[in-house]
């Protein structure tokens, strides 16, 4: 059940937020201290929301088409996303306080549906996106920090749910494998033979259609991975525009 609570004063908001209330485990290490307070100042005059552990907060088909932001004021949030292999929802990463989310469509090109659910109990703050997106005049650097954390989630929900490294945890992916990619774009009609680099590394699709001149079956499907040098490739050509998430040898 959601709590909604009152806007609150300046003394409370600083009380709830401030980041000495925030443990090392708590506080994700990933966000400074200078980046927190500009965050939290863009939503001291939002909403605050209390999450009891293992409710699902209402991201989603949201009825008055107001594009929420939340931020992350004390616990966590889990977010799971449905394996298409095993047909079942499955934990992809937690945010900790001082983390932003709910806008992924309007900061990233691609994004991939995930549920949310209080991995503790929490309180969060919800504000529309037009209000926040005032700070980027500001402070530059914001849009861009947002935008990485929203691909970020996008490609953990593309390894964890579409692909065998489904059975890593999200962190070591986050933390080893992200770090590690680059994408590219195969346009429509091109084999991919073609984009074979000087040093040929692993792929995985992440989007568009590929057809093999020889057996049909053996196209990859989204979340299939292989190695650019691998003969398989040699018959296969991009039916559509073709999104690769390639590993940095």
């Amino acid at each position: 059940m959601v709590t909604r609570k009152p806007i609150l004063s300046d003394t409370q908001y600083l009380t709830l937020t401030n980041t000495s209330n925030f443990s090392d485990n708590n506080l994700i290490s990933s966000i400074s201290d200078s980046t927190f307070k500009i965050l939290r100042a863009g939503f001291e005059s939002g909403e605050v929301l209390s999450f009891p552990l293992g409710s699902e907060l209402p991201i989603a088909a949201r009825p008055d088409d107001v594009n929420w932001c939340y931020l992350i004021c004390s616990g966590r949030v889990r977010l799971l996303h449905e394996d298409r292999h095993l047909h079942r929802q499955r934990s992809v990463t937690v945010l900790e306080a001082g983390e932003v989310f709910g806008v992924d469509h309007l900061l990233h090109d691609r994004t991939l549906p995930y549920r949310v659910v209080a991995a503790s109990p929490c309180y969060l703050i919800q504000l529309p996106f037009d209000q926040l997106s005032v700070l980027f005049d500001n402070y530059p650097f914001l849009r861009p920090y947002l935008q990485q954390k929203a691909q970020e989630r996008e490609r953990l929900v593309f390894f964890k749910g579409f692909t065998p490294l489904r059975s890593h945890p999200g962190e070591k992916l986050k933390h080893v494998l992200l770090p590690q990619l680059t994408e590219q774009i195969v346009p429509a009609s091109t084999p991919l033979s073609h984009q074979v680099g000087d040093r040929p590394c692993q792929v995985w699709l992440r989007s568009g259609k590929i057809l093999s001149s020889g057996d049909s079956s053996a196209a990859p499907r989204m979340g299939d991975s292989w190695y650019e040098d691998a003969p398989a490739t040699d018959g296969w050509i991009a039916a559509t525009d073709v999104l690769l998430y390639k590993r940095l040898p």
